[in-house]
């Protein structure tokens, strides 16, 4: 059954706990009845506007922060990316340098090898 959110007036379930549109507690709104609860419409009196408006700026305080925290989460992680992702470039740039670094040694042994012979 849904039931409309007395904040926002989206469709939320009767069973939600919090409105997953705007954050409004479900403890204001009557899950049995659609609409407004004797709770809810104390909670839009004029006494409690002080204690709504100050819900209201911690509950987008704790948004914001969480926000920022994903943010920093998400930078972290591109940064991590893209330092594997310069790593392995490196790697498959430098795999052959040992090998070609043999070869030319081998390669300076037979000219040497060769050069002592004829002299």
């Amino acid at each position: 059954m849904l039931v409309t959110c007395p904040d926002c007036g989206g469709e939320i379930s009767y069973t939600a706990v919090i409105c997953p549109h705007c954050g409004f507690r479900g403890e204001y709104w009557d899950g049995n009845q659609p609409g407004y609860s004797a709770k809810g419409a104390a909670y839009f009196s004029p006494e409690r506007t002080e204690e709504r408006d100050e819900w209201h700026r911690q509950w987008e305080e704790e948004r914001k922060e969480g926000e920022l925290k994903n943010q920093r989460i998400a930078a972290e992680e591109r940064r991590r990316a893209q330092a594997r992702q310069i790593q392995e470039e490196w790697e498959k740039r430098n795999r052959n340098v040992p090998l070609v670094f043999i070869v030319i040694l081998v390669l300076i042994g037979i000219i040497l090898a060769i050069a002592l012979r004829i002299n």
